[in-house]
């Protein structure tokens, strides 16, 4: 047996290039994804204003939640792959600092669905059939 991760045979080790092939596709998402962020209040203006804007304000949160898990997910595979690299450990803290700035970025979406007239989401629903597929999310925010 071994304590040197560098000693474990890559059979044994988790094909993390499965997730992103380089880390500088990880930092390259991560770019994408800061800039997206910043962009998202924006649907707070927009979201409840017709079935298009709260369509762009679903299809931008899903298409968000979709890259920030990805990065999650390499970071913290890579994380506990060895959990004495310090590198690791510090892409772990930039992640986590990502979930907090997205989730301050996302506030204003629950208030906001709960506001919503069911009525009008209703007509919405049958003016934009795509927003259908959020039906659920408008439910358990507004119950």
């Amino acid at each position: 047996m071994t304590n040197v991760r560098a000693d474990i045979p890559a059979k044994y080790k988790w094909d993390m290039t499965n997730i992103y092939a380089t880390e500088q596709d990880f930092d390259t998402d991560y770019q994408k994804v800061v800039g997206m962020i910043d962009a998202f209040p924006a649907h707070a203006q927009t979201m409840s204003q017709s079935a298009q804007g709260l369509l762009a304000m679903f299809t931008d949160y899903v298409a968000l939640i979709r890259i920030v898990e990805k990065l999650y997910m390499y970071a913290h595979l890579s994380s506990d792959a060895d959990t004495t690299d310090n590198h690791y450990l510090a892409m772990m803290g930039k992640m986590r600092n990502l979930f907090n700035k997205f989730g301050v970025a996302a506030f204003f979406v629950t208030p906001a669905l709960i506001r919503l007239d069911s009525e009008v989401v209703a007509k919405w629903m049958e003016e934009c059939p795509e927003l259908r597929a959020f039906s659920r999310d408008i439910e358990l925010a507004q119950r």
